[in-house]
């Protein structure tokens, strides 16, 4: 069990034991363009007539006897419906409690936004979801609305988000990690934080790998450049090195820091980062870890206490 500080040098080494198409199905899953699925159906006993009114962008609800119509976002309805026959729609003001009668290709009182467009007769309303594609809108704030007529069955749809990815998941439980400085260059963590943040660590460090990019420097030699929510680095034979510490400056990580060793195990390589990932993760007696870091050319240890 590890925290924001060392769960990238502990997950980092779990690419080892995890294939690369686990990280691709999930992207296959989570980035498809559109999703549908019925979520249910409703039987009226007998068919019923409603009323298909549509907006100024297409859009078009369905509404029955006695249900409100509201104008986009208005809180107030501009009108209830009192019956829906073949020949056309009755509904009553809620301003002034007038009845009033439309045919279609009527506009309904008070907006030009708003048409009455036909009356048609449903026995079953089917109920769908829609995930939206990323950077999709919801259409009508993710009202119901009606996207086909199939006889007297009504398809209704709702857009819905898409659910987070696993590396989103991941990075919420990362972000309400509780840590606290218990002293100069100590911290302490909860261990159920840890051991949550930890059940996803290997999926961080799939999609990091898999956008991985590998440095050629004259001074610097080669390094493999990695981002990730804990932090940004340069791995190396000699460690890993900070580039943007992110949400590992809440364990004291800076810019420019150099993670040398963790519980007196060097980090010289993916070798011995998987060798100090496997000792720490299968010792769950642990309750102190030390990072050694080299900062500013000088050595410095930091020290995390699990309770």
């Amino acid at each position: 069990m590890l925290w924001v500080a060392v769960l990238f040098a502990l997950t980092l080494g779990a690419f080892l034991d995890v294939s690369p198409a686990t990280a691709q199905d999930i992207v296959l899953v989570f980035e498809s363009d559109e999703v549908k699925r019925t979520v249910g159906t409703n039987e009226f006993v007998h068919p019923v007539w409603m009323a298909v009114v549509a907006d100024g962008q297409g859009a078009r609800i369905l509404v029955g006897n006695e249900d409100p119509i509201f104008l986009d976002r208005d809180p107030w309805p501009i009108g209830v419906v009192r019956k829906v026959g073949p020949d056309g729609l009755s509904l009553t003001r809620i301003e002034g409690g007038r009845m009033i009668r439309l045919t279609p290709g009527r506009s309904l009182p008070g907006t030009k936004d708003l048409v009455f467009r036909e009356a048609v007769l449903v026995k079953t309303l089917e109920y769908r979801h829609r995930v939206l594609g990323r950077g999709e809108r919801k259409l009508l704030d993710g009202e119901l609305y009606l996207v086909g007529l199939q006889g007297t069955r009504a398809i209704l749809q709702r857009d819905i988000d898409p659910p987070p990815s696993p590396t989103e998941l991941m990075e919420r439980r990362l972000a309400a990690l509780q840590i606290a400085q218990a002293g100069p260059r100590v911290w302490e963590v909860n261990a159920r934080d840890i051991q949550a943040a930890m059940e996803s660590g290997e999926t961080i460090m799939n999609h990091a790998l898999g956008e991985s990019r590998i440095d050629i420097s004259g001074t610097r030699g080669i390094g493999l450049e990695l981002k990730t929510p804990i932090a940004d680095v340069r791995l190396d034979k000699r460690g890993f090195l900070i580039t943007s510490p992110n949400l590992a400056s809440r364990a004291g990580l800076q810019i420019g820091d150099r993670v040398l060793g963790v519980n007196d195990m060097p980090i010289d390589g993916f070798g011995s980062l998987f060798q100090a990932y496997q000792a720490i993760k299968r010792n769950s007696a642990i309750r102190t870890v030390t990072l050694t870091i080299e900062r500013s050319e000088k050595p410095v240890t930091f020290t995390y206490r699990i309770r």
